[in-house]
């Protein structure tokens, strides 16, 4: 375990003698960093190392990352530039870092060109930190860019810190619409329950009870019964019942005769006591009790 730097310098001798035996130095390093200079010259993005040249084994990529994990340790900033700007295609991790060290050397544009190269390339895996990572440098230079990032992430990962930091960034007037875009952006099937709670964050009650009543899902009508049955008991009741009725229709085994015995208990607390009686009748259940099953009154 290393503790201190010189434990740091040990394994970078020992790593740097690994990565000897693999690459050669114009391999690892090209024209962009001298060994015994002090910094190191970035160069254009575009001329990173070539297909034949570039770590594309994950062995190899991932010998380089503890290298750098360790340069990184021990602030040696002139060898670290060198490498990444080489090879940070290579991983997310490296095209990560190779960003970060960009706006550290105060080089936000470079950055940038960088992550977005890294979201492309990397498309077909985990490219959270690089997204977050735009989602920061966008926030003071690009409004559109950082409104379309931060809500790929949202929709992608269903994090409520992205929509309250989205929501602090719109003005009022344009609110509307990048909750209808969010929306849109969502699937209406499989994220109902994302955009009912959006919709309640921001008190759009109609909307909310239209999708839960369009949804023509049971657990929905369950959930979200104490905050928008209120809104229009009747209509509540009605679409609940006809799903409780499909439902019971559907029913084949006795797990489900539960389960609807349970959405009865449930649809009950809207009052409308005859509406009631007469879907527990056309359900075949005399009254919602939990252990009841739909054929056992016969």
């Amino acid at each position: 375990m290393c503790t201190t730097e010189d434990d740091y310098r040990y394994w970078q001798s020992l790593l740097r003698d690994r990565l000897d035996e693999q690459l050669d130095s114009d391999r690892l390093y090209g024209s962009q960093c001298d060994e015994d200079a002090d910094t190191w010259r970035r160069g254009d993005l575009t001329t990173h190392a070539g297909e034949e040249e570039l770590l594309d084994e994950f062995t190899e990529t991932a010998w380089l990352r503890g290298y750098v994990e360790l340069l990184d340790r021990i602030d040696e900033q002139a060898e670290l530039g060198g490498i990444l700007n080489r090879h940070y295609p290579a991983s997310r991790h490296l095209c990560l870092r190779y960003a970060r060290l960009l706006v550290e050397e105060g080089e936000r544009e470079a950055a940038i060109t960088v992550a977005e190269y890294g979201t492309v390339a990397f498309s077909g895996s985990d490219t959270v930190g690089l997204c977050e990572f735009l989602v920061d440098q966008y926030e003071e230079t690009d409004a559109d860019a950082f409104r379309d990032t931060i809500i790929g992430l949202f929709v992608e990962r269903t994090d409520w810190p992205y929509f309250e930091r989205l929501k602090a960034a719109t003005p009022d007037d344009e609110r509307e619409h990048v909750v209808d875009t969010i929306v849109n952006r969502l699937d209406s099937q499989w994220d109902a329950d994302t955009i009912i709670e959006i919709y309640l964050r921001e008190d759009r009650i109609e909307d909310a009870f239209e999708t839960v009543t369009n949804a023509h899902d049971l657990d929905l009508f369950e959930a979200y019964i104490d905050q928008l049955g209120a809104h229009d008991p009747a209509a509540y009741f009605d679409a609940y019942r006809r799903e409780i009725k499909k439902a019971a229709t559907d029913a084949s085994r006795r797990k489900y005769y539960r389960q609807i015995a349970e959405h009865l208990q449930t649809i009950q607390t809207l009052g409308r006591d005859r509406r009631f009686e007469n879907l527990a009748v056309a359900v075949r259940v005399p009254s919602p009790r939990p252990q009841g099953a739909i054929g056992e009154s016969e």
